[in-house]
């Protein structure tokens, strides 16, 4: 064998020692993208899916958010018209009773007036009578002593006879309202001993605003005889709905609050509310 064989010779026998090398590197780092994939417990398709859950459930949270976000801010809207309401109710209140004010100033001053005109007018007179009593007195004293005296009589005995008709009149209007009064009492099975101050009149209004925090406003107030701490029941139709204890009382409405150990269902605009017979 020549020294060219014997070289290339060796240099075969080195590239082979080099690609099995190779050949050892590359089977030692191969991984089977197939199992890496579809492994059930690590694998990229099982993470690929967790990550979509989870996204899921982050989307679905972050809607249920957005959700209760809108409605507290729909709450708060409508608890910010409310106070407006009232706001504005104020402020009309405070007007008219600046003008009644400023009405009744006017009116004292010309009461005032008119009573300095009307004490002037007194005095003057009071002078004038005066002097005429102080004439009639020394011209006709005796027969006028005798004579003031059957009048005063007279007088007092027309008076005594006009007190005992006007008692009479008035022991019979007494005895009638004392009748009609009784009949009322016994229709509602009351005494005159029993305490009335708590009882609400007989009247029939609705439901015109429902607040938060169990407030609803009526549309019976002051002027139907209903007072703070009355209490009014709440019907829709034939189904009744739980019970209103009143804590402010206006002229024309009423607000109150409802009772929670007596609610039977949802209270809404337009039910109506009443007094029991």
């Amino acid at each position: 064998m020549t020294l060219l064989g014997k070289i290339l010779t060796v240099l075969i026998f080195v590239m082979s020692i080099l690609f099995m090398g190779f050949a050892v590197a590359v089977y030692a780092t191969h991984r089977n993208w197939r199992d890496e994939i579809k492994d059930p417990a690590t694998g990229l398709e099982k993470r690929l899916t967790d990550e979509r859950r989870e996204r899921d459930e982050k989307q679905s949270q972050l809607d249920q958010t957005r959700k209760k976000l809108a409605m507290e801010r729909a709450s708060r809207r409508q608890a910010l018209s409310g106070l407006e309401t009232q706001r504005q109710e104020l402020i009309t209140a405070r007007t008219q009773l600046a003008q009644r004010n400023a009405d009744l100033v006017l009116q004292q001053r010309n009461a005032t007036t008119a009573l300095d005109t009307a004490q002037t007018n007194l005095q003057r007179l009071k002078e004038e009578v005066e002097k005429l009593r102080a004439e009639i007195l020394s011209t006709q004293r005796d027969r006028d002593s005798q004579f003031q005296d059957v009048v005063k009589k007279t007088d007092l005995l027309n008076q005594a006879e006009s007190a005992i008709k006007l008692l009479e009149q008035r022991e019979k209007q007494l005895a009638a309202q004392v009748a009609r009064m009784t009949a009322v009492l016994g229709k509602n099975d009351l005494s005159e001993f029993d305490p009335v101050i708590d009882i609400p009149p007989r009247l029939e209004g609705e439901v015109v605003k429902v607040g938060s925090s169990d407030m609803v406003e009526i549309s019976v107030g002051l002027h139907d005889g209903l007072r703070k701490g009355h209490q009014l029941d709440v019907s829709r139709g034939n189904r009744y709905l739980g019970r209103i204890i009143i804590v402010e009382s206006f002229p024309d409405r009423a607000v109150g609050e409802i009772i929670p150990e007596l609610r039977k269902g949802r209270i809404r605009r337009g039910d109506r509310v009443f007094t029991k017979v």
